[in-house]
């Protein structure tokens, strides 16, 4: 799969830009590489002639998507914040506005 370039917002300053750029990438690192770390953490003997998942590894096995699934919508969530802060002007710490004004 072709790695994406980060979608751009207008009217964001560099630094926001840099920080959603950050976000976009560890998003996309988790939805590429999530249920292969899990399947290869929780998952201990996978062949044709065994059940398909133990009930102990189909467990962990869920809990750790579910992990990274919660952690995937909350990264979705901290970029919107970031990006409406950013646009709105209230993304610079205080001194940094401080210095500026």
């Amino acid at each position: 799969m072709e790695r994406l370039p980060p979608p751009q917002v207008p009217g964001l300053p560099p630094m926001p830009a840099l920080t959603v750029s950050g976000i976009n990438e560890k998003l996309y690192t988790i939805g590429e590489f999530g249920q292969t770390y899990c399947f290869q953490n929780c998952v201990g003997y996978f062949a044709e002639d065994s059940i398909p998942y133990h009930y102990g590894e189909k467990t962990c096995y869920e809990r750790c998507l579910s992990k990274l699934h919660e952690g995937f919508h909350l990264s979705r969530k901290v970029r919107k914040d970031i990006e409406s802060r950013a646009k709105d002007g209230t993304y610079l710490p205080s001194w940094i506005q401080k210095m500026s004004a």
